[in-house]
Order: C-alpha cells, then sequence, then structure tokens
C-alpha cells in the first residue's frame, strides 16, 4: 500500500493505492504491468471488530492500474491485505463496565462476608469487569503503509504500447 488506512479514517467506496511491487508478466513472459505501476483500490467492505472473536471485515477491489501516465480500468479480486487490529483504548463504556463489576461485586461481597467480603468482592468485580472490558473493546482495523496486497486480475488487460 502507498497510503496506510483504518476503518476509523476511510469508509466504503473510498479509493486507496498500492503499487506494482513485480513486473506482471503474460502467458508468454511478455511484461504487461511493469513494477511500479499504481493500482486503485475501491473499499468494498470495511469494519472495526466489535470483540476478540471479532476479525473485522475488510475487503478492496482493484478499479484502475496506472502505467507511464495512462489509466486502464481493470476487474479483478484481493486475496489478501496484510494487515492488523489496534485497541482504541479505555472509553467510556469500557469504564463502566469495570466500575459496574466492582460495584457488583462489592455488595455481594458485603452481604456474603461482611467488611472483608465487601473489599474482596469489590476485586474481583473490578478483575471480572475488567475481563468484560478487554473481551468486548473495539479494535480498528489498521492498513499500513507498505502492507503488501495479492491481487488477481479476472479480465484481460491490454496496455497500448
Amino acid at each position: 500500500m502507498t497510503e496506510g488506512f483504518t476503518s476509523e479514517n476511510k469508509k466504503l467506496g473510498d479509493v486507496v493505492h498500492a503499487t506494482v511491487s513485480a513486473d506482471v508478466l503474460d502467458a508468454n513472459g511478455v511484461t504487461v504491468i511493469p513494477a511500479g505501476a499504481d493500482v486503485s483500490l475501491s473499499i468494498t467492505q470495511l469494519a472495526r471488530s466489535e470483540n476478540k472473536d471479532d476479525p473485522g471485515k475488510l475487503e478492496l477491489r482493484p478499479i484502475r492500474v496506472t502505467v507511464d501516465g495512462n489509466t486502464y480500468d481493470v476487474s479483478g479480486v484481493v486475496s489478501e491485505v496484510e494487515h492488523t487490529l489496534k485497541g482504541r483504548g479505555v472509553k467510556a463504556g469500557d469504564a463502566a463496565k469495570v466500575g459496574g463489576g466492582a460495584a457488583a461485586g462489592a455488595i455481594l461481597g458485603r452481604i456474603l462476608g461482611g467488611k472483608k467480603g465487601t473489599i474482596v468482592g469489590g476485586v474481583v468485580g473490578a478483575a471480572a469487569g475488567t475481563a468484560v472490558a478487554v473481551n468486548s473493546a473495539d479494535r480498528d482495523m489498521v492498513v499500513a503503509t507498505g502492507a503488501k496486497v495479492i491481487l488477481k486480475l479476472t479480465n484481460a488487460l491490454a496496455i497500448g504500447k
């Protein structure tokens, strides 16, 4: 990718760019797209991860390739986009989960064990609330500058000489 992006700063339909890293050859070994050509990719799916078990969504579709200043429409599929998931940090809702867990634990501890139970219950409840917050925290989809993208063209491409 020639430009990095995240699920926070891009949306469906936005166009991002990648650079061809090696010559693309036809069946006869002739270069049809030289290394350094620009590929325009449309974002067709992009969604952050909403919990630790959710991988998020990321799908790109090649729409154009630019060779020597000339632009050609293309059709193809992207089979891989190198990316990571990055936590968004503690939000008010996450803090509320920890606080709610602490309060519930303290109340239960008080009922079951008096003053000492209140303290122990509060600590245990806070730990449980933290676990819930971590497991349900949003994580942004992050595609870094230089990330590898693998794509395959699904139509013939004729580039004039």
